[in-house]
């Protein structure tokens, strides 16, 4: 996905505060719909760090329900903060609906996702997934740290570095100096 197109897409979501978050948070932190949809308030506990991050639940098979730790650029974290202070107290997802556990289901996130592609007219047709890859690149090509980028999107590995990525580590430090690099798409 461009990041035009995706800028285009935050616009037409404005108003929609569960939604525009929802759209704000996928293309910001590389997240999947299904793991993006039953992000909590537990999984934010982490946000006063420095860098701040999050810490949702992976739902790949091989690891299902391991946390995994996606460092979030202070500005986003910040728009993070003021969402998760606006929503009713007894609300523990960040974005409800009626799917088992009292959050949107990842169907829903998808049809309002094409709803919104058709809205905004765009040529090309964009899946949900099509922010995780926009994310991706972005992360690569401003920082060129691969290690990274498999850390930001939840891999084990990166295909092409194999075993090896697995004994690559990124500090806090280093991790705070990238996610600057990588900015943030509003």
């Amino acid at each position: 996905m461009a990041v035009g197109h995706y800028k285009k897409m935050l616009k037409a979501a404005r108003g929609d505060d569960p939604k525009y978050m929802l759209l704000l948070v996928m293309g910001n932190m590389g997240l999947r719909v299904s793991e993006a949809v039953q992000l909590s308030r537990p999984d934010f506990d982490r946000l006063s760090g420095n860098p701040p991050a999050c810490t949702p639940r992976s739902l790949k098979k091989k690891d299902r329900g391991a946390r995994k730790l996606i460092y979030v650029h202070p500005r986003i974290a910040g728009r993070l903060r003021r969402y998760l202070r606006s929503m009713d107290r007894g609300q523990d997802r960040l974005f409800p609906g009626n799917a088992r556990g009292g959050h949107l289901s990842a169907r829903q996130a998808q049809r309002w996702f094409k709803g919104l592609v058709r809205a905004c007219k765009f040529v090309q047709d964009y899946s949900t997934h099509s922010l995780r890859h926009m994310y991706a690149s972005l992360v690569a090509e401003k920082t060129g740290n691969m290690a990274f980028v498999r850390d930001q999107l939840g891999h084990a590995t990166i295909q092409g570095i194999g075993v090896t990525s697995q004994y690559i580590h990124i500090s806090p430090e280093k991790a705070r100096e990238l996610i600057k690099q990588v900015g943030y798409i509003l």
